[in-house]
């Protein structure tokens, strides 16, 4: 790799003249998308202010390296700001000092023989970004446990759905007719999947009266999470078998982050502990074996060399490798490859497809349908009433060819102008959600069990649903019903079985 070891000044300088209106299209995305999201996590909150502040992002040192998505580029990002966030959750408190760091990729994807070169660019970071804050009011509400680690948990998960592997930020660069898959971009295909067993814990610290823990663990892989089982009055918990998650892995660079918490059931559960962050690869290779826990403080300031240990921590890693088109494995997956999203008539806005499988969910990155063109299509429906009528073909029949109401055929036929929303209202629009989806099968799989698929606009609200076997998907035509009118979705199924790697 070639490293380059300066501060890029200039791009710097660009940030800094740049950094007020990105700070309010920032402001803008927060109220539209991310509050909606945190919502989930911490109902009832709202922003009553938000400002990320005047200090802009620094960025640098800066690598260039060669990835299996192609010649990436490496960019640290720092971030300390003076923020004024200010949320209401029955009473007002305040964010301040938000601190963010991470590695933020730039990769140039799918390299064509034909102009631009380049099929796109995609922005993502392999692993969760650190982030940190301090809040303030509520006589410093905001610093208990509590109500700091739901913030946390949400503010990190909703970072994670944008922009952290397999999400990504995509700026497509070819034409349509060029040999590009953007679905590839927007959502990449899995490399490997790792299984991860939690096996148990030793010699935990003691966090409840009696002098014992009800401890659980909790591992993190981008933006996948699993929760064990809890072990109830145990200082060397032993889990089951079932206590096991299959990550999808994109990067072999991705990092597993496990931590060990005790369960406390009037009060918010007490971390014991948690692991140095290892890469995928270093997971596999310590499979089976002990590993230490430390302080979360030590782990994040990476000041764990001396640090006072808290027990250890063992997992069970393995990879399994995927085989496309086959419906075998120790697990196996229904795969959804997902095109455009037609709406209802004169519909716009941002759309998703979920696809459910009992307790299974999955949902697709979002894709929006906007509003445009009507002036455009105005003019030569103008041109079409004014040929036919001229032709005293009657302005119901014209009405009938056109899709348009009587009234404003009536209208254009006066001499009137066609208002273009009367246009909009007819339109079909369409969402670009271009999505390959994993969908997990179940260990007690039955081709007849029900698959459900939802697409519904961003906001929740539902706009159509198909069903179909799950065995049968691959042969299935979804036929989606709504409230809202006609609805369709392109979507292609196909299988991928599974095979362990020694």
């Amino acid at each position: 790799s070639l490293e380059v070891m300066n501060r890029l000044d200039w791009l710097n300088s660009i940030m800094a003249q740049l950094w007020p209106h990105a700070n309010k299209a920032i402001n803008k995305m927060a109220i539209e998308t991310i509050l909606p999201e945190i919502r989930a996590y911490v109902p009832g909150i709202s922003f009553t202010d938000f400002s990320l502040g005047d200090t802009p992002p620094v960025l640098g040192p800066i690598t260039s390296v060669q990835t299996n998505k192609g010649p990436t580029t490496e960019v640290t990002v720092l971030f300390h700001s003076d923020c004024d966030i200010q949320l209401q959750l029955g009473a007002s408190f305040g964010l301040k000092t938000l601190q963010f760091s991470g590695t933020l990729h730039v990769s140039m994807e799918q390299i064509i023989d034909e102009i631009p070169v380049v099929g796109g660019l995609t922005f993502y970071f392999v692993d969760q970004p650190r982030i940190d804050f301090d809040l303030t009011g509520l006589a410093n509400l905001g610093d208990m446990p509590g109500l700091r680690g739901m913030l946390r948990r949400a503010i990190d998960t909703v970072i994670a759905g944008i922009l952290v592997l397999p999400n990504q930020f995509v700026v497509p660069l070819a034409y349509p007719n060029q040999p590009v898959d953007f679905s590839a971009m927007t959502l990449p295909a899995p490399l490997y999947v790792l299984r991860l067993n939690v096996v148990s814990c030793a010699d935990l610290d003691a966090a409840d009266f009696g002098g014992t823990s009800d401890p659980y663990v909790v591992v993190h892989l981008a933006d996948q999470t699993f929760t064990s089982s809890t072990v109830t009055a145990s200082l060397n918990p032993k889990f089951t078998h079932k206590d096991r998650f299959d990550f999808m892995v994109y990067d072999p660079r991705q990092r597993v982050l496990a931590s060990v918490f005790d369960y406390d059931t009037f009060s918010a559960d007490d971390e014991l502990g948690c692991i140095v962050p290892m890469t995928v690869e270093e997971a596999l290779q310590t499979s089976g074996r002990p590993i230490d826990l430390f302080d979360a403080d030590a782990v994040m300031e990476e000041k764990t060399e001396g640090a006072q240990k808290h027990g250890t921590l063992t997992l069970r890693c393995r990879k399994l490798r995927l085989v496309p088109g086959v419906r075998q494995g120790e697990l196996f997956f229904l795969v959804a490859k997902v095109g455009v999203v037609a709406l209802p008539p004169g519909m716009v806005g941002s759309v998703v497809v979920t696809f459910e499988l009992g307790d299974t969910k999955v949902t697709t990155p979002y894709g929006t349908a906007y509003v445009g063109g009507a002036v455009g299509v105005n003019a030569v429906l103008t041109d079409i009433i004014a040929a036919l009528g001229a032709k005293k073909m009657p302005a119901n029949d014209i009405a009938e060819v056109t899709g348009l109401p009587a009234r404003a055929v009536q209208d254009v036929l006066a001499g009137k102008v066609l208002d273009p929303l009367v246009v909009e209202e007819r339109k079909v629009h369409t969402a670009d959600i271009n999505s390959t989806m994993y969908i997990r099968m179940p260990d007690d799989f039955f081709a007849k069990q029900e698959l459900k698929v939802t697409i519904a606009l961003y906001s929740g609200e539902d706009l159509g649903t198909a069903t179909c076997p799950v065995g049968k998907a691959d042969e299935s035509t979804l036929e989606f019903q709504g409230p809202k009118g006609a609805v369709s979705a392109d979507i292609k199924f196909s299988w991928c079985g599974t095979q362990g790697v020694p």
